[in-house]
């Protein structure tokens, strides 16, 4: 896309998402076939370009691997107000609103895995059914079960890993507010808002990486390093949940968890999502965020928002040099009805025209309740599923740098 506006901005007719195929463009182009995970793209145009091949030389890598190694072991910040130039310069190199950054050691990582496969409930978190039917009509469930070992650790992404570095970016404050508020209702924006925000976090992160193999590292870009996060329906398929790489966040410095279990980083308050760059490059760990969650004098109204009661107001622990991290207990299985599966009505289905609503059983639930009921959802909205945490909306410190 960004190729075909620049053509028509000189002029010419541009058309990018062809049907021509990785097969067809290799052999028209003349250039080397591609490797496995690689992506081809195409743009038609009626520019009178030359034949020809070239190779994208990479400089900016460079500039941005000798900013991120001067950056290490800091907490850096962007936004309007951005006055530290380093910040400004990271920031600026990178495509997407990524406002973040942050360090960890693979040791601080491993420190926590082992925590965490202690305190939460594996068997509910292996669980993973799909739909494997088409676009629009029914669902046809299928499991298709998570992997073992389900908490990972950063070596299981990348053998010789070192550190990790993480990256932030928020959703838009009023995209969350307005969320199923009337007049609008507006479910649609917030889910396409979490589409994006993982588009963004993706889009750096890859640069980042090619930074450090350009440097002679190794490096992998990961959604969620510690495997401690779920997903959420989403009409662009389902998308790694508001949980995604929390951990990594709280190790780089960049915050600490809520009972809701999702990051609290000021300035974005809880509208931040992250991700992570897992390297063999030694780089400095971020001092850890001092600035202690205000959870527990808070009444809790993420406990009494969830609509299937998957939230408890009991705490889970874990520590980290030193520091007590503390988050809400989920009944894992509960939480994906509604959010995953997108069964339960208020959960933003219904903002969306769904007929679905269906309440999870008293009684723990087991993969064929998932399996029988998910084969319920409404066959004709099932591709508009938005999905809007109660949860998270309940949090007053939902607003940037909310207290």
């Amino acid at each position: 896309m960004d190729v075909a506006r620049a053509i028509e901005r000189r002029g010419y007719a541009a058309i990018p998402h062809t049907a021509v195929t990785t097969e067809q463009a290799v052999k028209a182009a003349d250039i080397a076939p591609v490797t496995e995970g690689s992506i081809v793209g195409t743009v038609i145009t009626s520019a009178p370009l030359e034949p020809g091949s070239t190779e994208n030389p990479g400089a900016a890598s460079a500039d941005l691997l000798s900013l991120i190694r001067t950056a290490a072991g800091q907490r850096l910040v962007g936004g309007e107000k951005e006055s530290a130039p380093l910040a400004s310069h990271i920031f600026g190199a990178l495509k997407g609103d990524v406002r973040l950054m942050g360090f960890a050691s693979a040791d601080r990582l491993d420190a926590l895995a082992k925590q965490i496969a202690d305190a939460l409930d594996l068997e509910a978190m292996a669980v993973n059914v799909i739909d494997s039917g088409g676009i629009h009509g029914p669902v046809e469930p299928k499991e298709a079960h998570r992997t073992k070992p389900i908490i990972k650790r950063p070596s299981d992404w990348l053998p010789g890993a070192k550190s990790v570095v993480v990256l932030g970016c928020a959703i838009p404050e009023t995209t969350v507010n307005r969320a199923t508020e009337p007049p609008a209702d507006g479910a649609g924006p917030y889910a396409y808002a979490t589409y994006q925000t993982r588009r963004e976090l993706r889009y750096a992160a890859y640069q980042v990486a090619l930074a450090l193999e350009g440097g002679g590292h190794r490096a992998t870009v990961v959604d969620d390093v510690l495997g401690t996060a779920s997903e959420v329906t989403n009409p662009r398929q389902r998308q790694p949940d508001a949980f995604a790489s929390r951990f990594a966040a709280v190790a780089a410095g960049l915050g600490t968890l809520l009972h809701t279990g999702a990051v609290w980083a000021p300035p974005f308050g809880t509208l931040g999502r992250f991700i992570a760059v897992v390297t063999d490059a030694q780089l400095d760990a971020t001092p850890l965020f001092t600035e202690e969650a205000p959870c527990a004098n808070c009444p809790k109204p993420c406990v009494e928002a969830c609509p299937t009661c998957a939230l408890s107001s009991e705490t889970v622990t874990v520590q980290l040099d030193g520091q007590t991290i503390g988050l809400g207990a989920l009944d894992w299985l509960r939480c994906d009805w509604a959010k995953k599966y997108g069964l339960v009505a208020a959960e933003g289905p219904k903002y969306m025209g769904s007929q679905t609503d269906i309440a999870p059983p008293d009684a723990p639930i087991t993969t064929d309740d998932i399996v029988k009921n998910y084969a319920q959802l409404d066959p004709v909205q099932k591709h508009w599923m938005c999905i809007v945490e109660p949860c998270l909306r309940a949090c007053h410190l939902q607003m940037k740098g909310g207290k």
